[in-house]
């Protein structure tokens, strides 16, 4: 009876069975689910491709009453050049619900307040991961990467393409705090045990969530973008 009473447009409901499949007027496109993503029997770029229209539906049913393309509030800038990485973290990141001492807690949490990214005005993303991915290789695309989403099979050196799925929204060298002066004359080991403590160094930051060995590249490119010369 609980389930049959529960709101299916809530927060947790659209993020179990997705935006998409609630919308009355504009549902997945055929081949993608919202829970599965792609069918997976199509070719990696047809699955990208579909990935790309389902995605611009996510964002005109969660994004366009705030954000054009590329006029007021244009998203296409703010996602120039960056990874599909990059702006999947993003995604994640825009808005959370915490209690007073900052903690994450359940969307249902009595008392819940939100910490949003950078503390400005954004709700959080709202529905499935299939759906999240989706839109994350429309804004990719948008950005300029016309192959985000086909997984090419290759990848660049690892600390490159952590610090460009991570830390280059906020630090790549067109952004306000590039990384290249943060980091400039500091070690890997020094960046390798501030990497461990990101929340400390401000609240603004998420934990690095990577393995220790990713941590490790991480901070070696780091220094290596600073100046610093790495052991091989």
């Amino acid at each position: 009876a609980a389930e049959q009473m529960r709101d299916r447009f809530s927060i947790p409901a659209l993020n179990e069975s997705g935006v998409l499949a609630a919308s009355v007027w504009l549902g997945p496109p055929e081949g993608f689910d919202s829970i599965e993503g792609p069918d997976r029997d199509l070719a990696p770029e047809t699955a990208a491709d579909l990935e790309q229209q389902a995605g611009e539906r996510v964002f005109k049913l969660l994004c366009f009453n705030c954000h054009s393309i590329d006029g007021y509030l244009g998203v296409q800038p703010l996602v120039a050049g960056q990874s599909l990485g990059a702006v999947h973290k993003l995604l994640g990141t825009l808005a959370r619900p915490v209690d007073a001492e900052g903690n994450t807690v359940p969307w249902n949490t009595v008392g819940l307040q939100l910490k949003t990214r950078l503390g400005r005005r954004m709700p959080p993303f709202v529905g499935t991961e299939a759906e999240r991915h989706a839109l994350a290789v429309y804004l990719a695309r948008l950005g300029g990467d016309p192959t985000a989403g086909i997984e090419s099979g290759t990848k660049d050196a690892l600390g490159e393409t952590l610090f460009e799925d991570n830390c280059a929204f906020c630090h790549g060298p067109d952004e306000d705090l590039p990384m290249v002066d943060l980091v400039e004359g500091t070690s890997a080991e020094e960046l390798y045990g501030k990497i461990g403590r990101l929340p400390e160094l401000s609240d603004e930051m998420d934990p690095f969530e990577g393995s220790d060995d990713e941590r490790r590249a991480l901070a070696e490119f780091l220094a290596a973008l600073g100046g610093e010369e790495v052991a091989p």
